[in-house]
């Protein structure tokens, strides 16, 4: 079995802070960064912006993780969705970076999520061969 390598991130919001960005950038600020299935889940709650803010930082705790090997590639927030399995938060990514991921030999990506009074938290592990493009 070859080596593996642990990659972690985390991302805190500020609730209050969040809401105003939201009130700002209004259905742009929503439709870059989410998908209509992520805006469509948190909005069916009586206050989205927790839910929203949790997905921010999903997707930053995701960069945060991501960012020392993903050295020359980008990839657009809406690449990357969070969806509930179960319960369980999870991730849906597209199709290319599926593919960045096998050439980067990433093997899993695990996430929780957390929301509380003025804050919600992301952390993201994301496990990968030690050598890039091995089993």
């Amino acid at each position: 079995m070859s080596a593996m390598k642990f990659l972690i991130g985390v991302d805190i919001q500020d609730l209050r802070k969040f809401r105003r960005i939201i009130n700002r950038g209004g259905d742009k600020f929503l439709g870059k960064v989410f998908t209509e299935r992520e805006i469509g889940y948190c909005y069916r709650f009586r206050d989205p912006v927790p839910h929203l803010a949790a997905r921010f930082s999903a997707k930053e705790a995701f960069i945060k993780a991501l960012k020392p090997i993903l050295v020359g590639r980008s990839f657009d927030w809406n690449e990357v969705e969070v969806v509930s399995s179960s319960g369980k938060p999870i991730f849906n990514f597209s199709e290319r970076l599926k593919n960045i991921f096998k050439e980067l030999g990433v093997r899993e990506v695990e996430l929780s999520l957390s929301h509380s009074g003025n804050y919600a938290v992301a952390v993201v592990f994301i496990l990968r061969n030690a050598e890039p493009g091995g089993p």
